[in-house]
């Protein structure tokens, strides 16, 4: 009987403790209510007032494969320290919306963490198909971040949308430029317009990616008037069909720094072309290790007024007399060590001398949004290259084919909860538990054995 009683009250003693640890400030769990996770309604309203009442360095987490209909744009103004966790869910519409609409627009804010999440548009012939581009509609981006600092996007699948898959620029309020974006192991297939289009943003990463059937460009650097678009890394992406170029560097104002490196190409050249508007020049580009699988008849690169370029160990068929650069005003360019068989043409026009210096191995990423201190995600699997047909209005559209297939909820109706643990959170509650218990155990035998021994005396 002694020995029970020392056995309940070890097991009271760790049930104390477990409970304290799992209630302890920081780690807790809050129901907010319950939300339709079926695609049967519209619950834009719903789930805007979710993020309104999360408190900044919480935890978002969508229910796992759930269905969300968002016919309008959740709105996340001046946020810090938010995470949005997916959970495997898909936020979508289904109807044309307003021009400006995107499914998740970010005003400011900092230190955002948005992934696994997937985010389907309404644009039934979003993609390579003639009717793709909507001008009307070109700004429904499915993900538009204005004016934010340090925003990592991890995991996220977005597709069909009339506009941009993510959108990069400036806050009116305060002409703030969005900088240190990472942008990585996520999916983009089938886009109206652009693929990333950033016209104001300052140290993008843009990286280990997959895309497929670009409207337009798959990256266009685009900035206007004051804006300016500097230090962007594309590097290590999986590219499949596009419409335009690869990299379009046009715009009407300052586009420098940018490194093109080690992206996988497939049925489509490689293809960048630097054009600053008259009077203007732009400086250091590194385009190397590049490879297409996709024989061109024409130009690939070309530097208008540049001011710097490496252009090294690329890959890219050629046929005819076409050259793999075009020269035209600019200096400092430097092309040696492509792959251009079936040509032999590596350049056409000459690149002069100029106080210019530019090195010729690029700079490392900087280090946005936390990039380098976790370890790399798996890629995102792609979306199907065939746009889903539209459903009927009552009924939810099926999920696409990149989805993996999940159980559906037993209710029409799934609670989402906001976990108040921090994400960088050193701890798990699990580990600190189990050394509850064992310490606990090591208790009680300590007990038992002092016992033992009053008896035998």
């Amino acid at each position: 009987m002694a020995r029970l009683r020392v056995l309940v009250a070890a097991g009271w003693v760790v049930a104390a403790l477990a409970g304290s640890v799992a209630v302890a400030p920081g780690a807790t769990a809050q129901t907010v209510g319950e939300i339709d996770a079926t695609g049967a309604a519209d619950v834009t309203a719903d789930l805007q007032a979710l993020f309104d009442r999360t408190p900044d360095g919480d935890v978002v987490r969508l229910a796992a494969g759930g269905a969300y209909r968002v016919e309008g744009t959740i709105v996340l103004r001046d946020r810090h320290d938010l995470v949005i966790d997916g959970n495997g869910a898909r936020i979508f519409a289904t109807t044309t919306g307003a021009p400006d609409r995107g499914q998740i627009k970010i005003q400011g804010g900092s230190g955002l963490k948005i992934r696994n999440l997937e985010i389907q548009g309404a644009n039934p012939h979003a993609g390579l198909d003639e009717r793709a581009y909507n001008p009307e509609l070109e700004f429904q981006a499915g993900l538009a971040l204005e004016g934010v600092t340090d925003l990592e996007v991890d995991r996220v699948n977005i597709h069909d949308t009339y506009g941009d898959h993510i959108f990069i620029g400036r806050l009116s309020a305060g002409r703030r430029a969005s900088e240190r974006i990472w942008i990585h192991d996520s999916s983009f297939a089938r886009s109206g317009r652009q693929g990333i289009a950033i016209i104001d943003g300052r140290d993008v990463v843009i990286e280990r990616n997959q895309f497929t059937d670009m409207r337009r460009a798959t990256v266009d650097l685009e900035p206007v008037g004051e804006l300016a678009v500097e230090n962007i890394h594309i590097i290590d992406n999986e590219v499949g069909p596009g419409r335009l170029l690869f990299v379009a560097a046009g715009g009407e104002a300052p586009i420098n720094r940018v490194v093109i490196a080690r992206n996988s190409l497939h049925g489509r050249p490689l293809t960048l072309t630097v054009i600053p508007p008259e009077g203007q020049r732009r400086q250091d580009y590194w385009v190397i290790d590049n490879t297409t699988d996709f024989t061109d008849m024409k130009a690939t690169l070309a530097f208008t007024r540049t001011d710097g370029a490496i252009v090294r160990g690329n890959r890219q068929p050629l046929s005819g007399e076409a050259p793999l650069v075009v020269i035209s005003d600019s200096c400092n360019i430097s092309v040696t060590d492509n792959d251009v068989t079936p040509s032999t043409r590596a350049v056409e026009g000459e690149s002069r001398e100029c106080n210019h210096f530019i090195s010729p191995q690029p700079p490392d990423p900087p280090p946005v949004a936390g990039r380098g201190q976790n370890e790399a995600s798996p890629p995102a699997a792609p979306p199907a290259t065939v746009a889903p047909a539209k459903p009927p209005r009552d009924k939810p559209p099926a999920k696409p084919a990149s989805t993996p297939a999940t159980s559906a909820p037993e209710s029409g109706v799934t609670s989402l909860t906001v976990t108040s643990v921090h994400p960088d959170d050193g701890v798990a509650v699990p580990v600190v538990v189990l050394a509850v218990v064992l310490a606990a155990l090591a208790v009680a035998g300590a007990a038992f054995t002092v016992r033992a021994r009053r008896s035998r005396s």
